[in-house]
This record gives C-alpha cells, structure tokens and sequence, in this order.
C-alpha cells in the first residue's frame, strides 16, 4: 500500500501545474510594477497568489512523499507491526504534517528571493546541503532515523509521538536537499531522482558515516556544475 502511495506520488508530482512548489508569485505582480503613474501613489504588489500558493503547497506535499517515502518505508513497516492500520494511519498524518509546516514556510519564503538569479540560489542552496552533510547536527539526525526510539503504548498514542520523532528527525536529516529541490529552477524531476537516490542511501546504508560524506560530494560537484551552467547564462 505505501509503495503504491510513493508510486502515485511521483506520477502526480509530474502532472501538477509548472511543479508548483517553486513559482508562488502572482502571474500579474510583474505587470502591475509597470502601472505607476506620475502622482500616483505605488501601487502594491502582490506577493503570493493565493491560488498558486495552494498549488505550490500541494506540490511540495506531493513531492514529500515521492521523496521520503522510500525512506520511511521501515518506520512504517516498525509501526505496522505494533499496531493495526489506524497506528499507521497517525503515524503518517502526524509525520506529513510536519513536513507540511516546513513547506508552507517555504512556500512563503520562495517569493522573497525571487530577486535572486534562479540559477546561483540553486548553486548555493545545493553548496549549503553539501556542507550541512558534514555537520554534527546532520549525523545525529540520520542516527534518529537509523535508530527510533521504542515505540510507547497504547498503540495510537505510540503511533502520535513516533511519527513526530521520526518527522522530526527525518526534517533535520533532509531539510537542506529538500529545500534545494522545492527551489530547483527546472527540470525539478530530473533533480528529484538523484535527491531520492541519496536520501534512500543514507537511510539503508549499513555505514551512514560513509554515505553522508558521499552524498556530501555528490551535493558539493552538483553544486559547481549548476555554477558553471549559471556563469555561462
């Protein structure tokens, strides 16, 4: 069932609207800076439509569970072994809520930086996953993802405080490639099977020391290719 879910994922992300999670402004924002007239008082432009805002939000829960899903396949199966469907069905309703909260705040974010070449923002939000690869607080983190805590009773109330724990850590782990994919100026599938790759890596490789410093290289060379390709725009 939840592979299934990871599978429609993926190809709903494909068909939403322009991937939505990295354009949230306005279609007529750019139009309406050119109104000013003399004596006029600026006119305000609007940040965030609100429908593609929605869409923007949609986009970012749909590619999640594209994504993590993978990822978090053992802790669903952990939960489904102490309890029955409804345990599952909390733990992954508490687990996408906050992943969602992290993309709401993104998807507000994303408009204050469309002032910034496209290109260099990905070039330094893939630089700065390559760098969060090697701190302290990334390896803690995918050691919460390794190593979950024992699942309390009751059941559902287990399923509740799992799913945060295991959010929580899953959020500090991925945060930083999850951030660079939402604001991936194009071809956002060409980068989402990659990202996924090494999020799914980490998390099942027996020596994780070993995959994050990878994945960390891996980021850095994506990260000097995308400038390059920005430089010769």
């Amino acid at each position: 069932m939840a592979a299934a879910i990871i599978l429609l994922s993926w190809l709903g992300f494909a068909l939403l609207p322009q991937h939505g999670a990295s354009h949230t402004e306005a279609p007529a924002a750019e139009h309406m800076q050119g109104m000013h007239h003399p004596g006029m008082a600026p006119m305000a432009t609007p940040v965030v439509h609100q429908p593609v805002l929605w869409i923007a939000i949609v986009s970012w829960i749909v590619m999640t569970v594209a994504m993590m899903g993978p990822a978090t396949l053992p802790a669903i199966e952990y939960v489904g072994r102490q309890g029955r469907g409804g345990a599952v069905a909390v733990y992954a309703v508490v687990w996408l809520a906050i992943w969602s909260v992290v993309g709401v705040v993104i998807s507000f974010v994303q408009p204050r930086l469309s002032h910034l070449d496209k290109w260099w923002l990905f070039a330094g939000l893939l630089l700065a996953a390559a760098l969060w690869q090697f701190s302290s607080a990334k390896r803690l983190a995918l050691r919460d993802c390794h190593c979950p805590t024992q699942f309390p009773m009751p059941v559902l109330k287990g399923a509740l405080r799992f799913g945060a724990f295991s959010g929580a850590a899953c959020v500090g782990s991925c945060w930083a490639m999850m951030l660079a994919m939402a604001l991936a100026p194009a071809a956002h599938l060409v980068w989402m099977v990659p990202l996924t790759v090494a999020v799914t890596y980490e998390r099942f490789a027996q020596r994780p020391a070993v995959a994050v410093r990878l994945v960390g290289a891996f980021l850095a060379l994506a990260a000097a290719g995308v400038g390059v390709f920005a430089a010769l725009q």
